[in-house]
């Protein structure tokens, strides 16, 4: 699993959000690339920009920071992968 951080430094006002996404797809795209993994693996976040939206409550800004998506990727696949080898490694 790989994470990309600081996606908020792409984040324009004066540029369409679909353009805003683009760019952050593109960024995944050639991560994953580089790195030889699958675009579904690499997750990019704005950790900083999470934070605040927990602490004030602010569903719309936690879905653009795109930590739902991470943690969802964490509790439903990291763990339970990582169980797996615990499990694997004690037989």
């Amino acid at each position: 699993m790989v994470i990309l951080n600081k996606i908020d430094t792409l984040w324009d006002e004066l540029k369409p959000e679909s353009a805003v996404a683009d760019e952050i797809d593109r960024q995944i795209a050639a991560t994953a690339s580089l790195l030889g993994v699958p675009a579904s693996q690499v997750h990019a976040v704005s950790a900083q920009k999470g934070l605040v939206a927990k602490v004030n409550g602010d569903d719309a800004l936690l879905e653009r920071a795109r930590l739902p998506a991470l943690e969802d990727a964490l509790t439903s696949k990291l763990i339970p992968a990582k169980r797996g080898i615990i499990v694997t490694s004690h037989v």
